[in-house]
């Protein structure tokens, strides 16, 4: 599915957008200036419509991109086939991932708790008072809340787990027809995806707005708490991303029988274009240049290897949209259990496959429902997926790392292939020389 350009992101303005509301937000707080509320207050239905438009554009995106990717406009089953030890490792590195950062996240939270000024503040607004009049389920009753008995209104109430069913159910059905039905519903679920990507671009460019007016509403309300929230969310994440990175390098080396050296220098080329461009669909030539001239793998193994990586595999989306979750559920009080983050996590698994590789593309429009669906304030949402260009460089350079890592572990049987013909062992550390002797 081609996506529409997005080059133009509101990123940096983003930026300007929640610096300015933060300062005129404490000025206010902090002078009691009667003009700055004004304009806070003159301002607020602006910034209403901005969330509210959101709001409007998430479930369309979220149907419209499933069925694209659930309906395949032809017969794959050749190319399903060759895939299915790649999904099978994709769905097997984002539930570790996701598991794995749930834990982590917890204990984060733990060590470096949020002060009791910023829970108390957020607990006490108006803003978190849909958050506190939930009551969770019991397992029975959740259970028997995922079929929805109507579609249309499970959509119109916003109960994404209950459309999210639907919309697999119908794609998979839909991929059961002839081809002709099949390729006009994919055609249609795919031109539907791409005009919604269209209009979401056309909301995110009053970003720097949006956020604006949200940060100078939210500083006048809270003061210092909104800063010490956005601090803790940049910090502790680029800290899990950076951990993950490194955690590949041996992951790679025993799985895919290489040495750890010969893995970061195949990878490193792709990993400063992913950090300086924030794409891995940039970094996909340094990419396979890197694998072909480092891994010896042949270059139709490694083209379908990565091509196909860099087009669904994120790994960042099992740690990014985990981490926000927990983070904001905890400030905001709303208690979550094992049950709760399994299926968060298994939602933001299966909408990671539709996310594009671009600049800023990555953007958490998809799964805002499933905040939403828990009483997370979309406020609160926001906010923290304004900063979340800091971090960018970091979860663009995990996706190639791990792009590489899957590619290294697809092609290890050519590579032990090739090793048994030129006397080797098939052993688990690969030389720069051998490989190229090899090729």
């Amino acid at each position: 599915m081609r996506l529409p350009s997005l080059a133009r992101n509101p990123a940096p303005l983003a930026l300007g957008g929640l610096a300015l509301g933060a300062l005129l937000g404490w000025a206010g707080r902090s002078f009691d200036a009667s003009a700055i509320q004004l304009l806070a207050t003159s301002l607020e239905p602006l910034g209403t419509i901005w969330l509210n438009a959101l709001r409007m554009a998430v479930l369309p995106l979220i149907i419209s991109r499933l069925l694209a990717i659930l309906i395949p406009e032809n017969d794959t089953s050749d190319v399903l086939r060759s895939g299915r030890r790649a999904a099978m490792l994709f769905f097997s590195y984002l539930a570790v991932t996701a598991i794995l950062t749930a834990i982590a996240s917890t204990q984060l939270l733990h060590w470096f708790a949020p002060s009791l000024d910023v829970v108390e503040s957020f607990k006490s607004a108006k803003l978190s008072q849909a958050a506190s009049a939930i009551e969770p389920l019991t397992f029975a009753d959740w259970a028997k809340s995922i079929v929805p008995q109507n579609p249309f209104d499970a959509a119109a109430k916003g109960n994404i787990m209950q459309i999210l069913v639907f919309t697999v159910a119908f794609g998979l059905a839909a991929g059961r027809l002839p081809q002709e039905p099949r390729a006009t519903l994919s055609r249609t679920a795919s031109a539907a995806a791409q005009a919604m990507m269209v209009l979401v671009a056309w909301i995110m460019k009053l970003t720097p707005v949006g956020v604006f007016v949200l940060m100078l509403n939210m500083m006048l309300k809270f003061g210092s708490s909104t800063l010490e929230l956005i601090v803790l969310y940049v910090t502790l994440l680029c800290a899990l991303l950076i951990v993950a990175i490194f955690m590949l390098y041996p992951i790679t080396a025993l799985l895919g029988r290489i040495s750890l050296r010969t893995f970061a220098r195949a990878v490193a080329p792709a990993q400063l274009v992913a950090a300086s461009t924030q794409s891995s669909i940039a970094a996909l030539p340094a990419l396979i240049k890197g694998a072909e001239d480092r891994l010896g793998a042949s270059r139709q193994t490694t083209d379908f290897a990565l091509t196909l990586a860099v087009s669904t595999f994120k790994m960042n989306q099992a740690i990014s949209p985990m981490f926000k979750f927990i983070l904001l559920t905890t400030v905001f009080g709303i208690p979550q259990g094992p049950r709760e983050l399994a299926v968060f996590g298994v939602a933001i698994i299966l909408l990671s496959f539709g996310v594009a590789g671009i600049p800023r593309g990555n953007g958490g429009s998809s799964s805002l429902p499933f905040y939403l669906a828990v009483g997370v304030p979309i406020e609160g949402f926001v906010l923290l997926e304004a900063v979340k260009s800091i971090p960018d460089v970091f979860m663009t350079t995990l996706n190639v790392t791990a792009d590489m890592s899957v590619a290294t572990i697809m092609t290890r049987s050519e590579r032990d292939e090739a090793a048994a013909m030129v006397g080797g062992t098939g052993g688990r550390t690969w030389s720069t020389d051998t490989v190229a002797e090899v090729r």
